[in-house]
């Protein structure tokens, strides 16, 4: 499985990662269930996935094995299956990034809001500045909006702008939150900025956001 690839929308039993004196007659078969993931051929990649862990693998990567079941049990929606998967290749690589944010996307296609954050905070701490961070940050400033926390919204929604591989940022979801997040915080001229900002960027929901602000200010 090619690391750089997230499988953003993707229970075997609990198995070490070392998986050392193994004939690797199962490398074949990691490398057919890695070719028909690839073509979106979910049950048959898994089959032959399920084949490589019975006989064990020698030269193929067991980090990979496991990341790739990840994404296929997510992709047949399995996701307590996923989230193994993905909680055996952290037992060897913690602070994989990749690995990180595709267990936050588990929990949280799970509804299991609270674990998904937490997944993408350690991804985004251990890699704050990763090419694929800005949806995570808005993701968790999103969440914190939601729950009422405006300053830590508030802290990952200017980092998503922040760390933008586009300067200027240029999603619109960022800054319509952050107009939210800014409004929570009486801060209503930045609160305006962003939202003019987030308008400029053709996000469509700009009047729902002017009505959230406006609900927000007459509660003060």
């Amino acid at each position: 499985m090619k690391k750089n690839k997230l499988i953003l929308f993707s229970l075997i039993a609990a198995l070490t990662i070392s998986m050392t004196g193994c004939s690797g007659r199962g490398d074949k078969y990691a490398e057919l269930g890695e070719d028909e993931f690839e073509k979106g051929n979910y049950e048959t990649a898994l089959e032959n996935l399920n084949l490589a862990v019975k006989y064990g693998i020698k030269d193929y990567d067991t980090v990979d094995l496991y990341y790739t079941i990840g994404g296929v049990k997510y992709k047949l929606e399995d996701y307590n299956g996923s989230i193994e998967a993905y909680k055996t290749v952290l037992v060897d690589k913690p602070d994989d990034f990749n690995s990180l944010v595709n267990l936050g996307v588990s929990y949280a296609s799970m509804g299991e809001i609270e674990k998904a954050g937490e997944a993408y905070e350690k991804a985004l701490l251990n890699d704050p500045k990763n090419q694929n961070s800005v949806l995570f940050y808005v993701n968790l400033g999103h969440y914190y909006i939601t729950t009422g926390k405006a300053v830590s919204a508030t802290e990952y929604l200017e980092k998503a702008i922040e760390y933008s591989p586009e300067q200027p940022c240029k999603n619109p979801y960022a800054y319509a939150y952050l107009a939210i997040s800014y409004a929570m915080l009486y801060r209503y001229d930045e609160s305006d900025d962003a939202l003019m900002r987030a308008s400029e960027l053709d996000y469509k929901q700009c009047d729902v956001v002017r009505e959230r602000i406006n609900d927000i200010k007459s509660k003060r």
